[in-house]
């Protein structure tokens, strides 16, 4: 069985790290995969080659001007037309709503019948995404009958999408999936991070993992911290993903305009199972999630977690441990609660969510909720 995915890109994030994880369990005799990246091979390109996965990568995001720009699109429309036809693609499964237009444009194009959309997103609001994208929603919402299944990974995106005019056909919700085999609580692995990083095992660290994006509210993440940091002084802050490094500026002199002290900004990581583990706690401050990576994988390597009201996050996390979003003040009393509280109570929530994740969010059970789709899809061409 011949599956293309099409992807936005593969640097760090949910949609990739999802796909890359899926790949991992799902590429053998029965399912082949080819991946194309709209972008380039980013940091993910390296894993996805060394399955033995053909990558094409289109690089239209390459700047230039206007008008080059356009024509690079239309010679992308050309050239994954041919990249279906020549591995005789049996389906094409697109990740993010970039991709989700070109599949669609492509497939229309090639009368390929079996498109499947893969949506990752839940509020399309101007004040969190781009006017763009949100005219790209509305376009996409239009064809949303042409694909043979849109996936999900919210009930929260679903309801979203319906709104502004998506019916699809069918529809499933898949929650992303997480390797417990690679992310687990290792105690020998936390202290080896911790002294690479020259971190005392006493020190309480807070951790962020994602994008310097609007979407991502870094600012309500600083603002937390800034307030986590009066209680206690000596905190260390690790901030993990793309554009969180001392290259960004703006960032830079956000912390500094904020009086804030001993951060960590390490940017795209290639370990990130392994970083991950030096955390005392996770905050994820976003506008907007389906069912973020990050919380799970945290979840499932040992690590405390608080969170904005965002996405399903409810089905996975305490509402002890869940704010309203842009409430500063609410996640830095649940995270210093949490900081403060003694290590047997801390064992049992941590223990509670390690069994939760792996029954329920494990790559391996959620790789299987794909494959169905891909042999009902073939069986009922």
């Amino acid at each position: 069985m011949r599956i293309l995915h099409v992807i936005n890109g593969l640097n760090m994030g949910g949609a990739e790290q999802n796909l890359l994880n899926l790949l991992k369990n799902s590429h053998n005799s029965t399912y082949n995969h080819t991946v194309v990246s709209l972008s380039d091979e980013g940091l993910l390109g390296k894993e996805i080659k060394k399955l033995n996965i053909k990558l094409y990568c289109l690089n239209i995001n390459k700047n230039s001007f206007l008008l080059i720009k356009i024509l690079r699109y239309f010679i992308s429309i050309l050239t994954l037309s041919i990249i279906i036809k020549k591995n005789k693609s049996q389906i094409v499964q697109t990740w993010l709503h970039h991709s989700d237009l070109l599949g669609l444009i492509c497939c229309f194009l090639l009368r390929h019948k079996n498109l499947i959309w893969s949506i990752r997103c839940s509020f399309l609001k101007v004040e969190f995404i781009s006017f763009k994208n949100i005219l790209l929603t509305k376009v996409l919402g239009i064809f949303s009958k042409f694909p043979k299944i849109i996936i999900f990974n919210s009930y929260i995106g679903y309801r979203a999408h319906t709104l502004i005019g998506y019916s699809p056909k069918k529809y499933k919700i898949i929650y992303n999936g997480v390797d417990t085999s690679k992310f687990k609580p290792d105690l020998n692995l936390r202290k080896k991070i911790r002294k690479k990083l020259n971190i005392d095992e006493r020190i309480r660290v807070i951790g962020y993992v994602g994008k310097y994006e609007k979407i991502k509210d870094i600012n309500t993440f600083l603002l937390s911290v800034k307030c986590i940091q009066e209680k206690f002084k000596d905190s260390k802050i690790i901030m993990i993903g793309n554009n969180l490094d001392y290259k960004n500026k703006i960032l830079v002199k956000e912390i500094e305009d904020k009086q804030l002290n001993n951060f960590y900004l390490l940017g795209n990581v290639d370990n990130i199972n392994k970083m991950i583990l030096s955390f005392d706690l996770l905050l994820l401050t976003s506008k907007s999630e389906g069912l973020p990576n990050v919380l799970i994988e945290s979840m499932a390597s040992g690590v405390g977690c608080i969170s904005t009201n965002v996405g399903d996050v409810k089905k996975i996390l305490d509402n002890n441990y869940i704010c309203e979003i842009g409430d500063y003040k609410g996640i830095c009393k649940a995270s210093i609660k949490y900081l403060k509280s003694f290590e047997d109570s801390k064992k049992k929530i941590i223990k509670k969510n390690i069994k939760k994740i792996s029954s329920d969010y494990n790559i391996l059970n959620i790789s299987k909720q794909y494959e169905n789709i891909y042999r009902e899809l073939i069986v009922n061409a």
